[in-house]
């Protein structure tokens, strides 16, 4: 009798850890699988919402740097190509009436 209740209880004792065991191993790949899928998913997800919200931020910054740049080159370069065509225009203005004038002091 005494080795029968010792087995019966060495078995339940030794089923419960083993189902424990199991349970445990099965509870953790469980869990660590679905962190691996929920990873991906916020992952995917966060990176679509982070890649937009870069880009525009990022678009706005280029676009802010880029319009600075460009608009201070391009200010320069029309400058001295206006510079210079108005130069030559007033200059050629200015030599026909300071050559009409001086031509009526001195003749």
């Amino acid at each position: 009798r005494k080795d029968i209740r010792t087995g019966i209880r060495k078995d339940i004792r030794t089923g419960i850890r083993k189902d424990i065991r199991t349970g445990i191993r099965k509870d953790i790949w469980t869990g660590i699988r679905k962190d691996i899928v929920l990873g991906k998913i916020l992952g995917q997800v966060l990176g679509k919402i982070l890649g937009h919200v870069l880009g525009k931020i990022s678009g706005q910054v280029l676009g802010k740097i880029l319009g600075q740049v460009l608009g201070k080159i391009l200010g320069q370069v029309l400058g001295m190509i206006l510079g210079q065509v108005l130069g030559k225009i007033l200059g050629q203005v200015l030599g026909k009436i300071l050559g009409h004038v001086l031509g009526k002091i001195s003749g």
